[in-house]
């Protein structure tokens, strides 16, 4: 029995030499590990110290970095709100487009131009043709239309009068002058196609027809004095053709400058009659 427990004793006393021998070695590995941590700090610091010295040296602050340049900043895109089925409000980024037309799609303009028109034949009742010279008239009115895309269509309704002023030929004898006018008061429509040549300006080009009353009076002055001929008044057949520049200074606000060809039918003893108009009109967009 006293011998088991010696052994037992001893074995014990063994065991205790060998786990404190282990705890030294543990001991030691951590004692080394912290020593290595040291000196990897204080050469990492002196590393730093080094690369400052030679920063300074040369001129530049240990302490600047490199500036990134700003992004700049995208230009914003109009938010379009769109309403959802179940009636919430959402948000999308439509791109805006370009606007593609200056006008609105109707439009009320009044104008006024003036005329140089044509000479004007005269055929007399006892026989013998003349022709009579014009002098510069004039013409206003009011039209009103409505643009489809690159199409338009208009009305328009005009007053215009010019005067009889030169001899041109004439086989009615002892004819000295003459004196008189020529009236017409039109009513036409008119159909073309504009062409924009930048968001507020355009081109355009159309072509009318329409009907008229037209009245010419004519006074020769006769060796025995004033002889009025016969004034003659009649509904007579117009067409016209224009081409002119358009301009919009807002979105209500537009104006056209241009020129227009206007012709008339014959009225009775009165040949055809030519207008050169240099038109101009400031009107409403609706």
């Amino acid at each position: 029995m006293r011998n088991l427990i010696l052994k037992f004793s001893l074995l014990l006393f063994a065991l205790a030499i060998h786990n404190g021998r282990n705890g030294n070695l543990i001991a030691q590995a951590v004692g080394t590990l912290s020593g290595y941590g040291k000196e990897s700090i204080e050469s990492l610091e002196l590393r730093l110290s080094r690369l400052g010295a030679r920063a300074r040296a040369l001129g530049v602050s240990s302490q600047a970095g490199l500036r990134i340049p700003a992004p700049e900043p995208l230009a914003e895109t109009p938010s379009i709100p769109l309403t959802t089925g179940d009636g919430s409000g959402s948000s999308r980024i439509v791109a805006a487009e370009p606007k593609g037309k200056a006008l609105g799609d109707y439009y009320v303009l009044p104008f006024f131009g003036l005329s140089l028109p044509s000479s004007v034949g005269y055929k007399a009742r006892f026989g013998g043709n003349s022709k009579f010279g014009t002098e510069t008239g004039y013409l206003f009115g009011l039209m009103g239309g409505r643009n489809f895309g690159r199409w338009f269509g208009e009305i328009h309704f005009e007053y215009g009068q010019s005067e009889f002023g030169s001899i041109e030929d004439s086989s009615l004898g002892g004819l000295s002058s003459v004196s008189g006018d020529s009236e017409l008061i039109n009513l036409g429509i008119r159909a073309g196609f504009l062409h924009h040549l930048s968001a507020n300006s355009w081109f355009q080009f159309g072509l009318g027809v329409g009907f008229a009353n037209r009245e010419d009076s004519l006074v020769a002055m006769l060796p025995g004095g004033p002889h009025p001929l016969p004034s003659d008044s009649s509904l007579t057949y117009t067409y016209d053709a224009l081409v002119d520049l358009g301009f919009s200074f807002s979105e209500s606000l537009h104006a056209r400058f241009g020129y227009r060809y206007l012709g008339a039918g014959e009225n009775k003893y009165f040949g055809p009659l030519r207008h050169h108009l240099i038109e101009l009109g400031l009107g409403a967009d609706f």
